[in-house]
C-alpha cells in the first residue's frame, strides 16, 4: 500500500540522539529472551537498539522505510539484515517466530493498519509471536506530564492512530491472532522543547502499552 513518508536525515539524527534505553526496552528484551526466536522481524527498526541487543537470535530482518534510519541500525547491529519497505513486506509467508513492532504502527491510518496486521500474520509461523509496544498516554493522558506531552505532540494536529487498549486487541484478533492482556511500561518522553524540563526529570515519562499476541 506504501500510504507512508519516511522521516528526514534531520528527524533521524534528532531521533537517535535522544533514543535512550528504557524499562519499556528492558521489558521487550525479556519477552523476546523467554520466547527464544530463531528469526526475528522487527518493524520500524529505527537506529537498531534491540536489534544490537538481540543476540540470541539467529536471524534479525530489520525494516525500516528510512533508509537513513537502516544506515544507523546498521552501525549497531551489522549482523542483520536490512530491509527498506514500509507496509507492504516482501518476505515469504510463515518466515519469522517472532514479528516485533515498537512504537511504529499508530503512523498507519485505519485500512492500512489492518493491512500490516495482516502482513505480520502471514509472515509469522503458525504459533509465532507478535510483540506491540504503543504509546498509551497519546490516546489518553494520566498524569500531569502525560497529558502536558499528549498536548504538545498534537498542538498543529496529527493524523497518527492511537487506540486504545481494547481498540488494539480488536484489531489484532481480527487479522487472526490470540492476545494477552496489555502490560504497562514506561520510557522517557523526548523532545527538544525546552518548557519540560521544569519537570523534574523522574517525572518525564510516558506510558507505553506492550501486547503480546500469538498467530493461530
Amino acid at each position: 500500500m506504501n500510504v507512508l513518508r519516511g522521516w528526514s536525515a534531520e528527524q533521524v539524527r534528532e531521533y537517535t540522539a535522544g533514543r535512550v534505553f528504557s524499562d519499556a526496552d528492558s521489558y521487550i528484551l525479556q519477552r523476546l529472551e523467554k520466547n527464544s526466536p530463531d528469526t526475528v522481524v522487527e518493524i520500524g527498526c529505527g537506529p537498531g537498539i534491540i536489534a544490537g541487543m538481540t543476540l540470541f537470535a539467529r536471524k534479525y530482518i530489520c525494516t525500516d522505510i528510512t533508509f537513513d534510519f537502516l544506515k544507523v541500525a546498521f552501525e549497531t547491529a551489522s549482523n542483520c539484515l536490512f530491509i527498506n519497505c514500509s507496509d507492504d513486506m516482501p518476505l515469504p509467508d510463515s518466515l519469522a517466530d517472532c514479528v516485533l513492532a515498537m512504537v511504529v504502527l499508530h503512523h498507519l491510518p485505519k485500512e492500512a493498519l489492518r493491512h500490516s496486521l495482516y502482513e505480520i500474520h502471514r509472515i509469522l509461523k503458525p504459533g509465532g509471536i507478535f510483540l506491540l509496544l504503543e504509546d498509551w498516554c497519546f490516546q489518553r493522558g494520566t498524569t500531569g506530564f502525560e497529558e502536558e506531552a499528549r498536548r504538545w505532540r498534537f498542538r498543529n494536529g496529527s493524523d497518527e492512530n492511537h487506540l486504545a487498549a481494547e481498540e488494539w486487541s480488536r484489531e489484532i484478533k481480527s487479522a487472526g491472532f490470540s492476545c494477552a492482556d496489555p502490560v504497562w511500561v514506561e520510557r522517557p518522553f523526548h523532545t527538544s522543547a525546552s518548557h519540560f524540563t521544569r519537570w523534574p526529570e523522574e517525572e518525564r515519562k510516558v506510558r507505553m502499552m506492550a501486547l503480546e499476541s500469538v498467530r493461530q
